[in-house]
């Protein structure tokens, strides 16, 4: 009997490795929110309604007016965590009015990561 559970999941990152993960931010009508003058942070939990943080990120704007935010996993982010799905949740501030805009609550999966074979 196995104890592994599947979950589906909206993105993975191996476990121990460097992956960048990209998410298009649009408003509460679909359309490209403006990323100029704002701060977003990818926040990972075991539990949805937690407050123990397993991984914060700091997102990176590649290009504001596309609305395009890249999150950098490090080999140190994942290293040591179980492989299986997390919770994460993707908050946007506003810099000037710190308004907070939560656009995307969803699940990611660290995955074991496959070395090739040596030859």
């Amino acid at each position: 009997m196995s104890l592994l559970t599947a979950t589906a999941v909206d993105c993975e990152v191996p476990r121990g490795s460097n992956k960048t993960i990209y998410f298009s931010i649009l408003d509460e009508d679909g359309l490209d929110y403006d990323l100029t003058d704002h701060t977003v942070t990818l926040v990972m939990t075991t539990e949805r309604e937690t407050e123990e943080i397993i991984c914060q990120i700091d997102g990176v704007v590649d290009i504001a007016y596309t609305n395009v935010v890249g999150f950098s996993f490090t080999p140190e982010d994942t290293e040591g965590l179980l492989c299986r799905a997390y919770n994460i949740d993707i908050i946007v501030e506003d810099n000037d009015t710190e308004y907070i805009y939560p656009p995307f609550r969803g699940s990611i999966g660290v995955t074991a990561m496959v070395l090739p074979e040596e030859e």
